[in-house]
């Protein structure tokens, strides 16, 4: 399956994104107007960086540099690589290394207690609000950390777990979300309080330990690998569907990333 542009012009929500499409043919989609944060995770192979890519070139086609700003933490910048020039891409490079990454979340941690002396100082209680009210707009942040343990598991990480925890539970009301992958799922980086502040997940396929860490149950380890996902937001009513991904990623890719980079007028 492939999601072409016409399908993601249909959808007039910026910060939505398709997840992919129910046993109906339908397709589901989701948006950062209404999460708070996401985690994303499945084995190698099993679908999980396309998506990645794939949800990225959602926001990037439907939002200006003063709409949106994107934040790209992964250990290997080569992933991200037609994606840097963007406007909308803090500083048009991916942040890799550990003392990096630790001085762009401590800069969002700074960001984010600046903008809530904003909305006091406009009488409102979050992003939305001041934005209503506002001459001049703050930009959604969508911070996007991909393979997540890297980090987890370097010199860096308590730094790293503290800067992120404080994120992760205060940012939402600021316009800042965090989307979290990984392939590498334990008990020890995956901790309770990091499962508590991400209620939407997307699993990919993985073992039955894995699976019952990241859902509760052993569902992801029956996913077809490469071909579907579950996606379950305990923030919306429970939602739980059993979804298909999208393939040939590959004719995905090579096709609309030419549009992406062609259309100045979506991305300046």
């Amino acid at each position: 399956m492939s999601i072409n542009n016409d399908e993601l012009k249909k959808c007039e929500d910026k910060l939505s994104f398709v997840v992919g499409k129910d046993s109906k043919g339908n397709i589901v989609r989701a948006s950062f107007l209404e999460l708070p944060h996401l985690l994303i995770a499945g084995a190698t192979g099993t679908g999980k960086s396309p998506f990645v890519l794939t949800l990225l070139e959602n926001l990037l086609k439907k939002n200006t540099k003063d709409e949106l700003k994107v934040y790209i933490i992964n250990p290997h910048e080569i992933e991200f690589k037609d994606y840097i020039n963007c406007p909308q891409v803090a500083q048009n490079k991916v942040f890799s290394k550990p003392d990096e990454v630790i001085e762009v979340l401590e800069t969002l941690c700074v960001e984010m207690k600046k903008r809530y002396e904003l909305f006091a100082n406009k009488d409102v209680s979050n992003y939305d609000e001041y934005n209503k009210k506002a001459k001049k707009k703050l930009a959604k942040i969508i911070v996007l950390i991909h393979e997540y343990n890297d980090y987890v598991l370097s010199d860096c990480k308590n730094k790293f777990f503290e800067y992120l925890l404080k994120l992760v539970m205060l940012s939402r009301a600021a316009g800042i979300h965090i989307v979290l992958a990984t392939q590498r799922i334990y008990e020890q980086t995956i901790t309770r309080e990091i499962l508590m502040q991400f209620p939407t997940k997307i699993a990919f396929a993985m073992r039955k330990e894995e699976s019952k860490l990241i859902l509760g149950n052993d569902d992801a380890e029956y996913l077809v690998c490469g071909r579907e996902l579950i996606f379950k937001n305990d923030f919306n009513n429970d939602f739980y569907q059993r979804l298909e991904s999208f393939f040939d990623f590959k004719e995905y890719n090579d096709s609309n990333s030419r549009y992406l980079f062609s259309r100045e007028e979506v991305i300046d």
